[in-house]
């Protein structure tokens, strides 16, 4: 969730980062097509060792050229850190992401997931205590009113089809 209005876009580093955004976008969208269309040959959960596995290896060695393993402070909370956000933060997410991607439908899941922005607004005012901006409240705003008008399109299409399926049975 960014705001192009309060951005200086002459800056390569604002142009570099929006692209990012927008590639990370690009990229989730084809996951999301290929979740919903790949013939999958296992459950969820029992793939996920594989996603670590295949995340550990691409994102090591970039771990490594980008960052010298002589600064990083090698105790016990480090690796507790680790272990925690590659198997929940990291595996769990995925896997329930995954597992929703295939039983949602796409519209619904992708304007659900625009709500994790909002709950990280939610949480820095929580625990953080930041003051959200106009523009955050709007984006806030704007997200919410999206999920609902969703919702009920997609309780409108339940309700309409529910007779049609009682009178083919």
């Amino acid at each position: 969730m960014f705001n192009p209005l309060s951005l200086v876009w002459n800056e390569p580093d604002t142009l570099i980062g929006a692209g990012l955004i927008l590639l990370a976008t690009l990229v989730w969208t084809l996951g999301l097509v290929h979740v919903r269309r790949h013939h999958w040959q296992g459950d969820v959960l029992s793939l996920m060792p594989w996603q670590l596995l295949c995340s550990v290896a691409v994102m090591l060695p970039i771990a490594l050229a980008l960052e010298s393993p002589s600064v990083i402070r090698w105790e016990s909370g480090f690796f507790w850190n680790l272990l925690l956000s590659g198997t929940a933060a990291s595996g769990l997410a995925v896997a329930a992401q995954v597992a929703a991607m295939r039983a949602l439908p796409a519209v619904s899941l992708s304007l659900s997931s625009a709500a994790v922005p909002a709950v990280g607004v939610m949480a820095s005012v929580w625990v953080l205590a930041e003051r959200p901006t106009v523009a955050d409240i709007i984006g806030f705003l704007l997200i919410a009113g999206g999920i609902l008008t969703v919702a009920l399109a997609d309780r409108r299409a339940v309700a309409s089809a529910s007779p049609v399926l009682d009178e083919q049975q």
